[in-house]
Protein backbone atom coordinates (compact mmCIF):
# COMPACT_ATOMS: atom_id res chain seq x y z
CA UNK A 1 0.00 0.00 0.00
CA UNK A 2 1.12 3.60 -0.70
CA UNK A 3 -0.46 6.65 0.94
CA UNK A 4 -0.06 10.12 -0.79
CA UNK A 5 -2.17 12.65 1.38
CA UNK A 6 -5.30 11.59 1.48
CA UNK A 7 -4.87 9.07 -1.48
CA UNK A 8 -4.34 5.61 -1.32
CA UNK A 9 -3.36 3.32 -3.65
CA UNK A 10 -3.38 -0.57 -2.60
CA UNK A 11 -2.53 -3.57 -4.81
CA UNK A 12 -3.61 -7.33 -3.90
CA UNK A 13 -2.77 -10.76 -5.07
CA UNK A 14 -5.76 -12.78 -5.13
CA UNK A 15 -4.51 -16.97 -5.36
CA UNK A 16 -7.23 -19.26 -6.09
CA UNK A 17 -5.20 -21.76 -8.34
CA UNK A 18 -7.41 -24.48 -8.15
CA UNK A 19 -10.32 -22.74 -10.17
CA UNK A 20 -8.08 -20.24 -12.06
CA UNK A 21 -8.85 -17.05 -10.47
CA UNK A 22 -5.76 -16.06 -9.13
CA UNK A 23 -5.51 -12.16 -10.15
CA UNK A 24 -3.94 -8.82 -9.41
CA UNK A 25 -6.06 -6.25 -8.47
CA UNK A 26 -5.68 -2.42 -7.49
CA UNK A 27 -7.79 0.18 -5.41
CA UNK A 28 -7.42 3.51 -5.08
CA UNK A 29 -9.03 6.51 -3.85
CA UNK A 30 -7.31 8.95 -5.96
CA UNK A 31 -10.51 10.02 -8.05
CA UNK A 32 -12.47 10.51 -4.72
CA UNK A 33 -14.56 7.80 -4.67
CA UNK A 34 -13.07 4.07 -4.28
CA UNK A 35 -12.10 2.10 -7.72
CA UNK A 36 -11.57 -1.08 -7.87
CA UNK A 37 -9.64 -2.34 -11.05
CA UNK A 38 -8.28 -6.03 -12.14
CA UNK A 39 -4.55 -5.81 -13.31
CA UNK A 40 -4.17 -9.26 -14.50
CA UNK A 41 -6.11 -12.56 -14.48
CA UNK A 42 -5.34 -15.98 -15.24
CA UNK A 43 -1.70 -16.44 -12.97
CA UNK A 44 -0.10 -19.17 -12.20
CA UNK A 45 1.27 -20.53 -8.82
CA UNK A 46 4.67 -18.55 -9.78
CA UNK A 47 2.55 -15.02 -9.43
CA UNK A 48 3.42 -12.71 -6.64
CA UNK A 49 2.76 -9.51 -5.12
CA UNK A 50 3.55 -7.44 -2.05
CA UNK A 51 2.99 -3.67 -1.16
CA UNK A 52 7.02 -3.05 -2.05
CA UNK A 53 5.23 -4.09 -5.61
CA UNK A 54 3.53 -0.98 -5.94
CA UNK A 55 4.40 2.30 -6.41
CA UNK A 56 3.47 6.11 -7.75
CA UNK A 57 4.96 8.48 -9.67
CA UNK A 58 2.71 11.69 -11.20
CA UNK A 59 0.18 10.16 -8.91
CA UNK A 60 -0.29 7.18 -11.36
CA UNK A 61 0.45 3.49 -9.89
CA UNK A 62 2.73 1.24 -11.05
CA UNK A 63 3.22 -2.31 -10.37
CA UNK A 64 5.53 -5.09 -11.19
CA UNK A 65 4.66 -9.28 -10.51
CA UNK A 66 6.05 -12.75 -12.03
CA UNK A 67 3.71 -14.71 -14.19
CA UNK A 68 4.56 -17.81 -15.91
CA UNK A 69 7.91 -16.92 -15.92
CA UNK A 70 7.99 -13.15 -16.70
CA UNK A 71 8.60 -10.44 -14.54
CA UNK A 72 5.75 -7.84 -15.81
CA UNK A 73 5.67 -3.88 -15.87
CA UNK A 74 2.30 -2.85 -15.52
CA UNK A 75 1.73 1.20 -15.99
CA UNK A 76 -1.68 2.85 -15.19
CA UNK A 77 -2.21 5.79 -17.46
CA UNK A 78 -4.42 7.36 -14.66
CA UNK A 79 -4.50 7.43 -11.08
CA UNK A 80 -7.26 5.27 -11.39
CA UNK A 81 -6.06 2.55 -13.49
CA UNK A 82 -5.88 1.63 -17.13
CA UNK A 83 -3.15 -0.64 -16.87
CA UNK A 84 -0.78 -0.88 -19.84
CA UNK A 85 1.72 -4.00 -19.21
CA UNK A 86 4.91 -4.95 -20.48
CA UNK A 87 7.37 -8.14 -20.33
CA UNK A 88 10.57 -6.46 -18.60
CA UNK A 89 12.30 -9.93 -18.16
CA UNK A 90 12.78 -13.63 -17.63
CA UNK A 91 12.49 -15.27 -14.16
CA UNK A 92 13.34 -18.70 -12.85
CA UNK A 93 11.37 -21.22 -10.90
CA UNK A 94 12.73 -19.72 -8.11
CA UNK A 95 11.41 -16.33 -8.07
CA UNK A 96 9.29 -17.61 -5.44
CA UNK A 97 9.34 -13.68 -3.70
CA UNK A 98 7.95 -10.66 -4.32
CA UNK A 99 9.41 -8.09 -6.83
CA UNK A 100 10.07 -4.27 -6.16
CA UNK A 101 9.66 -1.57 -8.59
CA UNK A 102 10.87 2.29 -8.53
CA UNK A 103 11.43 5.21 -10.73
CA UNK A 104 14.35 6.75 -10.85
CA UNK A 105 13.83 10.15 -9.83
CA UNK A 106 16.99 11.44 -12.50
CA UNK A 107 15.73 10.50 -15.84
CA UNK A 108 12.32 8.69 -15.21
CA UNK A 109 13.08 4.82 -16.15
CA UNK A 110 11.89 2.02 -13.86
CA UNK A 111 13.69 -0.28 -12.91
CA UNK A 112 12.60 -3.81 -10.88
CA UNK A 113 14.43 -5.87 -8.63
CA UNK A 114 13.57 -9.57 -7.45
CA UNK A 115 15.18 -12.53 -6.06
CA UNK A 116 15.18 -16.05 -7.85
CA UNK A 117 17.66 -18.89 -7.13
CA UNK A 118 20.98 -17.98 -8.94
CA UNK A 119 20.74 -14.29 -7.24
CA UNK A 120 19.27 -10.94 -7.01
CA UNK A 121 18.30 -9.69 -10.38
CA UNK A 122 17.55 -6.04 -11.94
CA UNK A 123 15.99 -4.75 -15.10
CA UNK A 124 15.25 -1.21 -16.45
CA UNK A 125 13.81 0.18 -18.82
CA UNK A 126 15.49 3.36 -21.05
CA UNK A 127 14.90 4.72 -24.70
CA UNK A 128 16.23 1.02 -25.86
CA UNK A 129 13.70 -1.07 -24.05
CA UNK A 130 14.53 -3.55 -20.91
CA UNK A 131 17.18 -4.70 -20.12
CA UNK A 132 18.32 -7.03 -16.92
CA UNK A 133 21.13 -8.61 -15.30
CA UNK A 134 22.19 -10.15 -12.02
CA UNK A 135 22.98 -7.81 -8.94
CA UNK A 136 24.47 -10.26 -6.32
CA UNK A 137 23.55 -12.60 -3.80
CA UNK A 138 20.37 -12.85 -2.51
CA UNK A 139 17.36 -15.71 -3.30
CA UNK A 140 14.74 -15.11 -0.74
CA UNK A 141 13.61 -11.48 -0.77
CA UNK A 142 14.91 -7.94 -2.46
CA UNK A 143 13.86 -4.50 -2.22
CA UNK A 144 14.98 -1.23 -4.28
CA UNK A 145 15.00 2.39 -3.81
CA UNK A 146 16.36 5.42 -5.85
CA UNK A 147 17.41 8.25 -3.36
CA UNK A 148 17.36 11.52 -4.24
CA UNK A 149 20.65 11.68 -6.71
CA UNK A 150 18.96 9.21 -8.87
CA UNK A 151 21.23 6.19 -6.94
CA UNK A 152 20.10 3.13 -6.93
CA UNK A 153 20.03 1.13 -3.70
CA UNK A 154 19.25 -2.47 -2.93
CA UNK A 155 19.21 -4.70 0.07
CA UNK A 156 18.59 -8.86 -0.53
CA UNK A 157 17.71 -11.12 2.48
CA UNK A 158 19.65 -14.87 1.16
CA UNK A 159 18.54 -17.04 3.81
CA UNK A 160 21.73 -18.67 5.24
CA UNK A 161 24.11 -16.39 3.44
CA UNK A 162 22.76 -13.73 5.22
CA UNK A 163 22.02 -9.97 4.01
CA UNK A 164 23.70 -8.09 1.07
CA UNK A 165 23.08 -4.76 0.49
CA UNK A 166 24.18 -2.48 -3.28
CA UNK A 167 24.32 1.05 -4.42
CA UNK A 168 24.60 1.83 -7.93
CA UNK A 169 26.57 4.58 -8.50
CA UNK A 170 29.10 5.64 -12.02
CA UNK A 171 27.25 2.90 -13.35
CA UNK A 172 28.03 0.10 -11.56
CA UNK A 173 26.63 -1.94 -8.57
CA UNK A 174 28.86 -1.81 -5.39
CA UNK A 175 27.94 -4.53 -2.99
CA UNK A 176 28.42 -5.63 0.30
CA UNK A 177 27.91 -8.08 3.12
CA UNK A 178 26.20 -6.73 6.00
CA UNK A 179 25.08 -9.78 7.90
CA UNK A 180 26.51 -13.52 8.01
CA UNK A 181 23.55 -15.39 9.95
CA UNK A 182 20.33 -16.40 8.33
CA UNK A 183 17.68 -13.44 7.24
CA UNK A 184 15.04 -15.25 6.18
CA UNK A 185 13.17 -11.87 4.98
CA UNK A 186 12.98 -8.57 4.51
CA UNK A 187 11.12 -5.34 6.12
CA UNK A 188 12.00 -2.56 4.61
CA UNK A 189 14.41 0.38 3.14
CA UNK A 190 14.31 3.80 3.72
CA UNK A 191 16.65 7.26 3.84
CA UNK A 192 17.18 9.66 6.32
CA UNK A 193 20.38 11.05 7.71
CA UNK A 194 21.38 7.26 6.91
CA UNK A 195 20.41 4.11 5.21
CA UNK A 196 18.10 1.88 7.39
CA UNK A 197 17.54 -1.60 6.51
CA UNK A 198 14.68 -3.97 8.65
CA UNK A 199 15.25 -7.75 8.27
CA UNK A 200 13.86 -10.69 9.96
CA UNK A 201 15.98 -13.06 11.61
CA UNK A 202 15.43 -16.99 11.92
CA UNK A 203 12.11 -17.42 12.32
CA UNK A 204 10.56 -14.16 14.00
CA UNK A 205 13.26 -11.77 15.43
CA UNK A 206 13.02 -8.57 13.43
CA UNK A 207 16.30 -6.34 13.39
CA UNK A 208 17.42 -3.24 11.79
CA UNK A 209 20.67 -2.20 10.51
CA UNK A 210 22.12 1.52 9.55
CA UNK A 211 25.07 3.23 7.94
CA UNK A 212 25.26 5.20 11.00
CA UNK A 213 26.56 2.38 12.89
CA UNK A 214 29.20 1.81 10.05
CA UNK A 215 27.26 -0.89 8.10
Amino acid sequence: MVVRGAKIYLATYYDNPGNGASRVTYTTNASGSWTHVTVSTGLSNGTHISSASLTTYDGRPMLAYVKQGHVIYARGLTSIGNFTHETAAPADNGADSQPSVAINPKNDWPMIVWAQSNGTQYAYRNAAGWHSYRVMNGTVRALLEFDVSGHGHIAAADGAGGLWYSMRSGGTWNNAHLYSHTVSNLGGMGFGDHIEISYIRGASHLYWVSSYTGC
